[in-house]
């Protein structure tokens, strides 16, 4: 293979910027409504940006189109069909047509495209990935300390006679849970990006930012799996220290909380939340599978399922469960179609990346199939919360098991093949596509 040329050596850092720049274009309309305190300037400004994200991919794999492979094409059709068949459903049987739900019909498609698909056909380097990774958690640390500059001070004289609800810690984002999110994920990132260059005085720093914001959201279901993914990598790391000190040290604790009245109350009182239970969860789920019952295999569309859950009193717009959205949206064969591409993508990123890397892809997996029990994570839609999980979901990992690691994870120097194509003796061809190898029965 022929050298790289310096202009084209370049090239290598083109992943991570569009990718990033990317993210802050999602991130820009919620910004913009808080700033203004316009909330309707979500309504038109997420399908934009979402629309502007995948021109920019598009562009951006523009040498890449014509080297799509059969299997990646019948994914692709496979997809969009499975999101046609509950709308088809909806107008043969007379139902209400919603238009979030005819614009999935594009939507799922473009985005495996353009977020999963032709990022098989790159090479990024370890650095590429450790640029990718560390400027997510720079992103993330940004919306971090903007939610501590501007939400702080509304925890002065909180008491025990002060409803959990009465601040919404959430920086500028929608919602405590979406901003719980968002921090899970930044933390996620921070431990691959030590997978891969090593640690850092400043990851300590960054760290303590992320999991005292994310302790301020009050979010549960963030907490408990930002605490899933800690004990996994301990157990990975240091199983004797996670045994002989940690879980003893972590039992004194309860047991010293739980002895001293006040320190119990407040815990029970702004963590625990017993008083408020699942937050209508379970009322939530049991509307979602009393419609899933009656129509298991091939779903409503996400848009027309909420609109069926309102009329039977679900008045959150979401049904707080990975699960319930997906089999309600487009059913048992979409589910088990998406779950079948995820699982296949990270069990590729797992064999093929360094042993460091791969623990903190498990760990962070953990903790997002535990997340996703209680809230809404959303795959290959159009917003925000769909763009960044699919971001880290389904094209990192798909990134981390193309990327050549042959010189170890801190090898910086090595030329990697990004945009540019493999050069054979003057005849150019793409890499081989591990989506080639996944079947679709």
């Amino acid at each position: 293979m022929t050298s790289m040329s310096p202009r084209r050596a370049e090239t290598r850092a083109g992943m991570p910027v569009v990718l990033l720049s990317a993210l802050v274009v999602m991130l820009v309309p919620l910004l913009s409504a808080h700033l203004l305190d316009e909330p309707a300037i979500l309504a038109w400004g997420i399908p934009l940006a979402s629309a502007c994200v995948a021109v920019i991919l598009a562009l951006y794999h523009a040498r890449r189109w014509h080297a799509l492979g059969q299997v990646a094409v019948l994914v692709v059709l496979t997809i969009a069909c499975a999101q046609l068949v509950p709308v088809w459903l909806n107008v043969v049987r007379g139902d209400v047509l919603h238009v979030g739900d005819l614009v999935n019909v594009v939507a799922k498609p473009v985005n495996f495209l353009v977020l999963v698909a032709l990022f098989q056909y790159t090479r990024p380097s370890p650095r590429q990935i450790r640029t990718l990774t560390s400027g997510f958690v720079v992103i993330v640390t940004i919306v971090a300390v903007y939610g501590l500059l501007t939400g702080l001070d509304s925890f002065f004289g909180l008491g025990i006679g002060t409803s959990s609800y009465a601040v919404s810690y959430s920086s500028f984002l929608a919602n405590r849970n979406q901003f719980g999110m968002l921090l899970f994920l930044g933390f996620g990132a921070l431990l691959v990006t030590r997978a891969v260059r090593g640690h850092r005085k400043g990851d300590l720093v960054v760290g303590a930012v992320l999991v005292v914001s994310v302790a301020l959201t009050m979010s549960r279901g963030s907490i408990l799996a930002m605490l899933i993914v800690a004990g996994v990598i301990l157990a990975f790391k240091r199983l004797a220290v996670l045994v002989v000190f940690l879980v003893p040290t972590a039992l004194l604790g309860v047991v010293l909380v739980w002895l001293q009245p006040s320190v119990r109350a407040y815990v029970l009182h702004f963590f625990v939340r017993p008083d408020v239970g699942l937050t209508g969860r379970d009322e939530i789920w049991a509307i979602g599978l009393g419609l899933f019952a009656d129509r298991p295999l091939f779903g409503y569309g996400f848009f027309n399922a909420v609109a069926r859950a309102e009329e039977s009193g679900m008045s959150q717009g979401q049904f707080h469960s990975f699960w319930l959205d997906q089999v309600l949206d487009w059913g048992i064969v979409g589910t088990v179609l998406v779950v079948v591409i995820v699982a296949r993508i990270w069990a590729r990123a797992y064999t093929s990346s360094p042993r460091a890397v791969g623990q903190a892809l498990v760990a962070v997996g953990a903790g997002a199939m535990a997340l996703g029990t209680v809230e809404s994570i959303s795959l290959l839609s159009i917003g925000y919360v769909d763009f960044i999980w699919t971001l880290c979901l389904m094209t990192f990992p798909v990134l981390v098991s193309r990327t050549d690691w042959s010189g170890g994870p801190q090898d910086d120097d090595r030329l990697a093949v990004d945009e540019d194509l493999v050069v054979h003796g003057g005849q150019r061809r793409l890499p081989a596509a591990p989506l080639e190898n996944v079947h679709v029965s």
